[in-house]
C-alpha cells in the first residue's frame, strides 16, 4: 500500500517543482553559453548569470522545503486528510511515504 501512496505524492510534488527546475536548466545552459563566449571572467553578462543561477538555485531550495511542509501538513491534518485517514493504511505507513516522498525530492534538489 506504500507504494500507491508514493504514487500519488510524488507526481504532486513534481507538478509544483518541474518548473522551477526547468527555469533551473535554462539558467544553466545561459551561464554554460556566456561562459564560453565571454573573453574575461569578469564579463558584465557572466556575473548576472552566475547571480541568476544562484537565486534560483536558493529558491528551489526553499520551495522544496516549503512544499513538503505544506505537502505533510494538507495531507495528515488538512483537506486531504479524510481521503487519507479512510484509507486502510497504518499511520507508519502515511509518514514513510511523506518520509521517503520528502527525501526523494531533497535528493533531487541536491544533486541537480
Amino acid at each position: 500500500m506504500l507504494g500507491k501512496l508514493l504514487k500519488y505524492e510524488i507526481p504532486a510534488m513534481g507538478r509544483k517543482l518541474l518548473p522551477l527546475y526547468a527555469a533551473w536548466a535554462a539558467t544553466a545552459l545561459l551561464l554554460g553559453l556566456t561562459t564560453q563566449s565571454a573573453e574575461s571572467k569578469n564579463e558584465f553578462m557572466v556575473v548576472i548569470s552566475a547571480l541568476l543561477y544562484t537565486a534560483i538555485a536558493t529558491t528551489i531550495l526553499v520551495m522544496t522545503i516549503i512544499l513538503i511542509v505544506q505537502r505533510f501538513s494538507n495531507s495528515l491534518l488538512g483537506d486531504e486528510a479524510y481521503f487519507n485517514h479512510v484509507l486502510p493504511v497504518s499511520v507508519a505507513e502515511h509518514i514513510g511515504n511523506k518520509a521517503i516522498s520528502a527525501t526523494l525530492c531533497l535528493q533531487h534538489c541536491g544533486s541537480s
